[in-house]
């Protein structure tokens, strides 16, 4: 974050997070207001250090680092390292920009069984629904994650014969990781989604947002690929954000799509909605 006065007061003033703990420079925050935290952040540019995906068992996370070890790929078992995280695998993806982890969440870090509904004092998100990292290589990026993490893409998107766009999975929710062609190299991130209970969840976090003095980028609208609905933003810190909802859930057994440029895939609902997209929307943080 370039000031990080300013994005913690829109987080914890806005958006409802509400700070876990303060580390090294690192602010911890919270969507549901227990030990666990869904975003940390820091002082200095935008962009994406690390991201974690939560393991399904210690077998699970077991399994994961034994295929990374065979495929030659160097990882690192650390505990307690982060509020509610009870252990973590880390590893770095191709390219050598991006680290990513598996976590196992101790019993502070239980989400609790409801969550304080949108209004004064911010819109509270439901946690985070999915990141888009930004790549030099689409395609080696979702084979790895495919071949060596365990993954399955959903769906493709192709210029020619490149990979440029493409979604992964963990199960059934149509992507947990999304990955973009960089446009330039100090692009690492494209966005980072917030899960919404529904529609008027987002209308309400909007009319938050803007009573607040935050407009959108674009949206609301429904994605043709992935069937969410969408609206995105700019936080403070110069990192584009989604309200996110209603995510397809995949048949586990489908092969995945792929989708050309001809192929209207951004919305559902606009034709060629591409040309109607500003200019910022094509480059990431």
């Amino acid at each position: 974050m370039g000031d990080l006065g300013a994005a913690l007061d829109f987080y914890c003033n806005v958006m409802g997070l509400e700070e876990v703990g303060r580390e090294d420079g690192r602010v911890y925050l919270s969507c549901a207001g227990r030990a666990r935290f869904d975003l940390a952040v820091v002082q200095k540019g935008a962009g994406i250090e690390h991201f974690g995906l939560l393991a399904r068992s210690q077998g699970h996370m077991d399994e994961v680092d034994e295929r990374l070890r065979e495929h030659g790929v160097a990882t690192t078992r650390v505990r307690d390292a982060e509020p509610g995280v009870a252990e973590a695998l880390q590893f770095t993806l191709p390219g050598a920009v991006h680290r990513m982890e598996f976590i196992l969440i101790g019993p502070d870090g239980v989400r609790p069984d409801s969550v304080a509904p949108p209004g004064a004092g911010g819109l509270h998100p439901l946690g985070i629904d999915h990141v888009n990292l930004k790549v030099d290589d689409v395609q080696m990026s979702a084979e790895f994650l495919r071949d060596v993490v365990g993954l399955r893409i959903s769906d493709v998107g192709v210029r020619g014969q490149e990979w440029i766009r493409a979604w992964t999975r963990l199960a059934d929710h149509h992507h947990e990781v999304g990955l973009g062609k960089r446009v330039d190299e100090q692009e690492t991130l494209s966005h980072l989604a917030f899960a919404m209970r529904d529609v008027t969840h987002i209308q309400a976090a909007l009319d938050i947002m803007a009573a607040a003095g935050f407009q959108i980028e674009t949206g609301i609208g429904r994605h043709r690929i992935g069937l969410g609905l969408y609206a995105y933003f700019r936080e403070p810190g110069g990192n584009r954000f989604e309200w996110s909802v209603e995510s397809e859930i995949v048949d586990p057994n489908r092969d995945p799509g792929f989708y050309g440029d001809l192929d209207d895939t951004f919305s559902a609902w606009v034709a060629e909605a591409h040309k109607y997209l500003p200019p910022s929307f094509m480059r990431g943080s």
